[in-house]
């Protein structure tokens, strides 16, 4: 008889550890995002997310970056995209004509600590904004004549040169 309660027990014990483990599944989201940053790269960005949102759990997928528009449009047209992508700004104009990103004024983001000439490029023609910026790319180094006497040609020598500050 003692045997039986305890295998009762037990059996009562696992099915609730089960069944609280399930409950605890249940109520966690999922945000899925794709991006051509290598996963490491969003670590630290996703793991502050997710500190700050304890029932949001971020499934992130990183693909090589000629690849990821075509698989976004691709997937995204069948219904099975991520939540979230981060493409280029050259990328959003196509991905708006093609109907695979909606516009983001419903969510009401405040966007007064942005320059409003960071957005315009995330704005379709009536101006309506289709994503945040979440980077910056350098495009090219720039040098004033007058204090460089000699432009170094690697970017190890520019290095050198700002260390020392040597114009």
């Amino acid at each position: 008889m003692k045997k039986a309660k305890a295998v009762c027990l037990t059996i009562v014990i696992v099915l609730m550890m089960l069944l609280s483990a399930c409950g605890a599944n249940s109520k966690k989201h999922h945000l899925t995002i794709w991006s051509f940053y290598p996963n490491r790269d969003l670590d630290v960005v996703i793991r502050n997310y997710m500190d700050v949102h304890p029932d949001i759990e971020v499934i992130h997928t990183g693909f090589n970056f000629p690849a990821l528009p075509g698989e976004f449009r691709k997937r995204a047209a069948q219904g099975l995209g991520p939540d979230a992508v981060i493409v280029t700004e050259r990328e959003l104009p196509r991905l708006i004509k093609l109907g695979l990103i909606a516009p983001l004024e419903k969510y009401h983001i405040d966007t007064s600590k942005f320059d409003s000439k960071t957005l315009v490029s995330l704005r379709d023609s009536h101006g309506q904004l289709y994503g945040m910026p979440v980077a910056h790319q350098v495009m090219g180094l720039c040098y004033n004549r007058e204090l460089v006497s000699q432009p170094p040609k690697t970017l190890s020598e520019w290095l050198d040169q700002a260390r020392s500050g040597i114009p």
